[in-house]
C-alpha cells in the first residue's frame, strides 16, 4: 500500500492542511464511496 501526504487547500506549498490519501487500484464503487464520507 502507498500512502501518499498532500497539502490540501493551500495557495502555497506546506501552508494548507495535510492530508494522507491512498491511491485505489481500480475504482470506487457508489456504495464504498458513499460509506466513506459517512464515516467522517
Amino acid at each position: 500500500m502507498r500512502i501518499l501526504l498532500v497539502d490540501a487547500s493551500a495557495a502555497r506549498p506546506f501552508s494548507g492542511n495535510p492530508a494522507a490519501m491512498v491511491p485505489l487500484e481500480e475504482p470506487a464503487t457508489v456504495e464504498w464511496t458513499l460509506a466513506v464520507a459517512a464515516a467522517r
